[in-house]
């Protein structure tokens, strides 16, 4: 009995140690594939963005209209940057300081106290301080609102069509919104700003004392992703942040995140806590690098081609497309390397269209075609005027002795014109003088009939009165 349970006793420790191997393997599989499960996001809305490319790795609702609360601070310091202002000094304004919610963010500015603008702007994005906010726009703008109008405008020619800001700290208002693709377009253009990086990647700064309050201030960041918490949060490879938070928009967050020479953009709106907006944060991250690589376009791909502009179904100009220099693709998809390819270009554009993509496309391991994508392609305007053929299909640039002849022929066109204008005046002075001398021909002729019919009545009056005369005498 002994040997029967000592023999049980070996044969289940071998069996530990012969699935103990297989099992850390298939826990290691598990650790690497993991990441590339896409994440399940309960906050509202939320997307990723590939800040070099500006492909969208994930999305949920994004372009959902939201709260920004004080997300919206990202696109106050950055027109602060553009204005050109950041080492100037400017003056705390009594209305501006009367307009603060005391409840919320601020950084007690007073009345009259002159600060430097640069200050204002880490003071806005780490401590997201609403008068430091509203000072910057004063300062920019003149007014708050005249400030909203220009965040509006920048916002468009950034591509954000579905947002409108009230205010330059994002106070809850109803006109007040914006969404996570709209917020992930105005990150990815902030960061090419070198001083926005700076500013937007700060963990800590202090200010110096001002002529209202000579004690300094200093702010840490409260994006949690930058620095140690006890939510224990932090994320290494985080390079920048900014929270925004009111009762009505929830916990919203807007974060960067550099791995391996890509840099992600991830937006977080409407998030129930704020250790939730982190997790999904890190958690779209992680799927986001692990899941998608960016792959370089050959130029070659696209030799640089001429396609005719119309307008009305005639030719006005002509545009050369190509594939940019350094064009990268973000694609979570395997292909055989080599077989890329882009798909034909249009017959032609019409005028006005300012983007034009192609998209590529790949072989898999199954030699099937995988479509990876689509690049912007670079364009080149040339002014050259062309002539448009029957049917308006046709590209006939004009020569350099077509363009000399249609100069000289509307030269002549021009010399003609004032030629026959001259012809027409002449005429019409010659026609009125000539009716003019008709006109005193026409006169003098009946004043040479009336003398003469005057002398005919006097010479029958004076043979008249000769003949009375004549009788009388016989008599």
């Amino acid at each position: 009995m002994k040997r029967f349970f000592s023999l049980l006793l070996s044969l289940v420790l071998a069996g530990t140690l012969l699935c103990f191997p297989a099992s850390a393997e298939q826990q290691n599989n598990d650790a690497t594939d993991s990441p590339q499960i896409e994440p399940q996001i309960t906050s509202e809305a939320a997307i990723v963005m590939d800040a070099d490319t500006g492909a969208v790795l994930y999305q949920k609702n994004m372009t959902e209209k939201l709260s920004p609360a004080d997300t919206a601070q990202i696109l106050t310091v950055l027109l602060g940057i553009e204005s050109g202002m950041g080492e100037e000094t400017v003056t705390v304004t009594k209305e501006t300081v009367d307009s603060v919610d005391r409840e919320g963010t601020h950084i007690s500015l007073a009345a009259n106290e002159t600060v430097k603008m640069k200050d204002l702007f880490y003071a806005t994005m780490l401590a997201s301080a609403s008068d430091a906010a509203k000072t910057i726009a004063a300062a920019v703008s003149g007014t708050e609102g005249d400030f909203a109008e220009a965040m509006n405008l920048r916002m468009k020619e950034l591509g954000g069509v579905n947002s409108s800001f009230a205010n330059a700290d994002g106070a809850y208002a109803e006109n007040n919104y914006t969404t996570a693709q709209d917020l992930a377009l105005l990150t990815k253009s902030a960061l090419e700003n070198e001083t926005f990086r700076s500013v937007f990647g700060q963990v800590s700064y202090t200010m110096e004392g001002t002529n209202e309050n000579a004690t300094s201030r200093s702010f840490t960041t409260l994006c949690l992703l930058m620095k140690n918490s006890d939510m224990n949060v932090k994320y290494e490879n985080a390079v920048g942040g900014k929270t925004g938070w009111n009762s009505k928009s929830g916990y919203n967050l807007v974060s960067a995140a550099k791995q391996d020479g890509r840099t992600l953009i991830c937006v977080i709106l409407d998030a129930e806590t704020s250790k939730q907006r982190y997790e999904e944060t890190v958690a779209l991250f992680e799927y986001a690098f692990s899941a998608f690589r960016n792959v370089p376009v050959p130029t070659t791909l696209l030799a640089p081609t001429e396609i005719p502009v119309m307008r009305n179904g005639i030719i006005v100009r002509r545009i050369t497309v190509s594939i940019p220099e350094g064009t990268f693709l973000s694609t979570s998809v395997d292909f055989q390397e080599g077989t890329m390819t882009v798909s034909s270009l249009p017959n032609h554009v019409t005028e006005g269209e300012t983007n034009l993509r192609l998209t590529v496309s790949a072989k898999d391991g199954q030699n099937n075609t995988v479509v990876l994508g689509t690049v912007i392609l670079e364009i080149e305007t040339e002014d050259v005027k062309l002539e448009a053929t029957p049917g308006g299909e046709k590209l006939v640039p004009l020569s350099f002795w077509a363009k000399l002849w249609k100069v000289i022929g509307t030269i002549l066109l021009i010399l003609l014109c004032i030629a026959g204008g001259i012809i027409l005046i002449a005429a019409l002075l010659f026609l009125v003088s000539y009716l003019q001398r008709k006109k005193r021909r026409a006169l003098r002729r009946r004043r040479i009939e009336e003398q003469q019919r005057e002398e005919e009545a006097e010479q029958a009056k004076a043979s008249l009165y000769s003949g009375r005369r004549h009788r009388k005498n016989k008599d």
